[in-house]
């Protein structure tokens, strides 16, 4: 929107641009920062430039993010301010207190068992969900008292893995694609119920013990209410169990009801790891899971190889591409229309962006 309306003269003013704005802008709140990261952020880096050179005057920023390295470095670059002119406000280490715990668990898909790496996400979150806090009206009132969440956000990097794994995991949950129950495919419940007690004694030999979610009062024909969160869909609803979800949700999003995370396949970034893996949690003394599917091919072989990283991970230095020359051609015609608005500040009101159009 900025960008369009930079050269805009019957809009301008919104912006403290052109000689209908009562004022120009004094401060400039940028959230979670980090995003602003490859072209997207060099491109925000020109608009912060442009902006202040049509008015003619600087602007103070503040820059907010919970998963950057070197700071102040990278604020420099994506506003223009000199790195003199910026304080980094961080919290130090006497002024942080450790409480709680959280479990994190690494899962390789076994190629051999000829399961796809999806049934064992959709396996995992069926049990994780399972392993929290049966749902109660407050956390209080559960069996851990809040120590445990209710529920379970499952991470992918990719929309068409997303809408595959929302829609098994609702068949495996004996729901048909609204996700309403299937009585006629799933009368007992879903997959769950094959895992009572009395069922078969046979499958505790093989793994498949799910007594502990019957201990803590879940029953295994009950079905889970699946909903999914992405550019299609917005809003998180409020009876969901667990919650398949794109970058979409991973920040800007606090739920005291989420006890556990899972990231099917490795991430694609540490700063977007660390974000989703912040979605449970979000009370004081909670025990949060995170739980990371990888496979034995491409990407993830590697990540697997060195599953220590995803447990204690170390922020990459983040750098904007501002001489990239895709990019500056692209700023140049921008810069061009820009100068045309300025020019144009008295003409009829308009935009040039419709008269180039």
């Amino acid at each position: 929107m900025l960008n369009r309306r930079l050269s805009d003269n019957q809009l301008g003013h919104l912006f403290g641009v052109g000689k209908n704005a009562p004022r120009a802008p004094e401060l400039v709140l940028l959230d979670e920062v980090h995003t602003y990261e490859g072209r997207h952020g060099a491109q925000v880096a020109y608009l912060m430039r442009r902006w202040q050179h049509i008015l003619e005057r600087p602007l103070r920023f503040v820059g907010l993010s919970a998963t950057l390295r070197e700071a102040t470095s990278f604020f420099s670059a994506l506003t223009g301010i000199w790195q003199s002119s910026i304080e980094e406000i961080s919290p130090k280490s006497d002024e942080l207190i450790y409480e709680g715990a959280e479990y994190m668990i690494a899962l390789r898909g076994d190629p051999v068992s000829r399961a796809a790496l999806l049934s064992t996400t959709i396996q995992s979150a069926m049990l994780v969900e399972r392993c929290l806090d049966p749902r109660t009206p407050r956390l209080s009132d559960s069996i851990s008292k809040g120590a445990f969440g209710q529920r379970t956000f499952v991470f992918t990097d990719d929309l068409d893995v997303t809408n595959r794994l929302y829609f098994n995991l609702l068949d495996a949950e004996g729901r048909d694609s609204f996700g309403r129950p299937n009585i006629r495919a799933a009368p007992v419940g879903g997959l769950a119920h094959l895992r009572r007690t009395g069922i078969s004694q046979l499958r505790y030999f093989a793994g498949q013990d799910w007594r502990t979610c019957e201990s803590l009062n879940h029953q295994l024909t009950t079905r889970l209410v699946i909903e999914r969160v992405s550019s299609q869909d917005r809003g998180v609803n409020a009876a969901a169990d667990i919650v398949v979800a794109t970058a979409a949700l991973e920040v800007g999003f606090d739920d005291p009801m989420v006890g556990a995370v899972i990231q099917h396949k490795a991430p694609r970034g540490m700063a977007g790891y660390l974000q989703r893996k912040g979605r449970a949690g979000r009370t004081r003394g909670m025990r949060p899971w995170m739980v990371i599917v990888l496979s034995d091919y491409g990407r993830d072989r590697s990540a697997y190889q060195n599953y220590d990283l995803l447990f204690d991970p170390e922020l990459p230095v983040r750098t904007l591409p501002l001489r990239n020359r895709y990019v500056t051609r692209m700023q140049a015609v921008y810069a061009t229309i820009d100068c045309l608005g300025i020019k144009l500040q008295d003409a009829p009101t308009g935009s040039v962006w419709d008269d180039l159009s």
